[in-house]
């Protein structure tokens, strides 16, 4: 991501509060085009950019204390995820619901260096 937006030696540049927070979610390795807007909302899945991320849910709104999304074999080269495990089961679907995600729990993320054509295996 570091291309795609202007830095200063410490700091990253970003124009608006959304593009923060669109900044924030992709570095953990989830997308939502429709801004979690629809009915049964969901985050599609990609590539952390970091080891260990903790999501603390408020406990006023979520019924989770917190989901922790840590990867392996995170480097400047393996950028790719191999595979997916949701709570120690394996994702067929690059896609998890919002609500399991306020539920609680843990996202394995395994990273390599060439792109996958299937996952859960």
């Amino acid at each position: 991501m570091g291309g795609l937006l202007g830095t200063h030696p410490g700091r990253v540049c970003i124009g608006s509060r959304q593009d923060q927070v669109w900044y924030v979610i992709s570095s953990f390795g989830l997308f939502d085009v429709a801004g979690l807007g629809r009915v049964d909302p969901s985050f599609a899945l990609g590539s952390p950019q970091f080891d260990r991320m903790t999501i603390r849910l408020h406990p006023d709104y979520y019924q989770g204390k917190e989901f922790v999304i840590k990867t392996t074999n995170n480097s400047r080269t393996a950028v790719y995820a191999q595979r997916y495990r949701l709570n120690g089961q394996p994702l067929t679907e690059l896609r998890i619901p919002f609500s399991v995600l306020t539920a609680g729990g843990q996202l394995e993320v395994e990273m390599g260096e060439t792109p996958q054509d299937h996952y859960g295996e």
